[in-house]
């Protein structure tokens, strides 16, 4: 089994699908058709799988953070099935934290 580890001031995350989804949407409307890939939103945002080796990047995000990303930002990578995409620092916009004060948190 392979392990993807990524370097330096990067993270690898998994897609979150997008809230609105057009085919969600439709089929809730009692339609179904086929929606071609280019007309989906793309998603921008992902949970984090591995962080990198850079302090700064350990010290902001850590492994089951959500991050929030350009829908055109980072590298997808397939692996044994699998897709991923590989941010760099620069690319996240931001970390969604859960709130310490709410009793859902703890």
């Amino acid at each position: 089994m392979s392990r993807l580890i990524p370097l330096g001031a990067r993270v690898l995350v998994t897609d979150l699908e997008p809230e609105t989804s057009i085919v969600k949407r439709a089929q809730a409307a009692g339609l179904y058709a086929v929606v071609l890939e280019e007309n989906t939103p793309k998603p921008t945002s992902g949970k984090v799988e591995a962080v990198g080796s850079d302090p700064l990047i350990q010290e902001l995000i850590q492994v089951g953070d959500v991050v929030l990303f350009s829908k055109h930002a980072g590298l997808e990578v397939q692996i044994e099935g699998k897709s991923y995409r590989s941010l760099e620092l620069r690319e996240i916009a931001h970390v969604v934290k859960p709130d310490p004060t709410t009793p859902e948190a703890a």
